[in-house]
């Protein structure tokens, strides 16, 4: 199973265990057991003082692990109404102690914004093509291939493999978003599939993203393939078509 960046889950889980951490730390400060604040709490605040303590922090959780540019806005939102409760939190608690928790709090949850605006992290909300987690597991393989040209068909090597793309390494430069024909043999299959090449890799050579343009029989095809790679327990990666 593919999953998101560790990283981004280490976020996900803070935020989900915000509402418990916040009921130990404010029962610390006011010298009671957690479960008699908590239970005090539940019974005397208000439903907007339920919503910022559980709902908001849950609901921030929630937006960093869909991962869209929505949510990535929702999550700004979201920190934006935190730093407004912790401000007013400050202010109305004479305690010191208490007003200094609260700053690190709100300093906290800024810095974790200001982290996904300016990190790697960020093009995972912005573009979807970097959400690895999403898109069909691409499986190693290593494969010769054959681009067939009019005039003279051209060797390649297909490094990856997936049910709608596959990653094609070729001795010159091919044409981005031209549609090509590409011939290959595995497991007793012979596949001549159109693909067009959507980005080309920054690498040395020549190495290309593809896109399969299937037919119900070259899709079928691929699906017995892919079933067969998944059995055989060969190694996915992560590059992208």
């Amino acid at each position: 199973m593919k999953s998101r960046p560790k990283s981004l889950l280490i976020l996900v889980a803070a935020f989900a265990f915000v509402p418990i951490l916040n009921i130990i730390a404010t029962s610390f400060f006011i010298h009671i057991a957690p479960h008699l604040y908590l239970w005090d709490y539940l019974i005397k605040s208000t439903f907007e003082e339920k919503l910022g303590t559980f709902i908001v922090p849950w609901l921030a959780a929630y937006s960093l692990y869909v991962c869209k540019k929505w949510s990535y806005v929702l999550f700004a939102i979201l920190m934006g109404v935190v730093f407004a409760q912790n401000l007013e939190t400050a202010l109305n608690y004479p305690s010191t102690s208490i007003r200094l928790a609260v700053a690190a709090a709100a300093l906290s949850n800024m810095s974790v914004l200001i982290y996904l605006a300016f990190s790697e992290n960020h093009q995972l909300f912005v573009n979807p093509s970097m959400r690895w987690w999403e898109t069909p597991s691409r499986y190693r393989v290593s494969l010769d291939a054959e681009i067939l040209a009019a005039e003279h068909p051209l060797q390649a090597k297909i490094k990856d493999l997936s049910m709608d793309g596959l990653f094609l390494e070729t001795p010159k430069p091919i044409e981005i978003g031209v549609p090509l024909e590409i011939a290959f043999s595995i497991e007793n299959l012979n596949l001549a599939v159109k693909a067009i090449a959507l980005r080309r890799q920054a690498t040395d050579n020549f190495a290309y993203g593809m896109m399969i343009e299937h037919t119900p029989e070259t899709r079928s095809e691929m699906k017995h393939i892919i079933s067969t790679l998944k059995t055989q327990g060969v190694p996915t990666t992560h590059s992208l078509a």
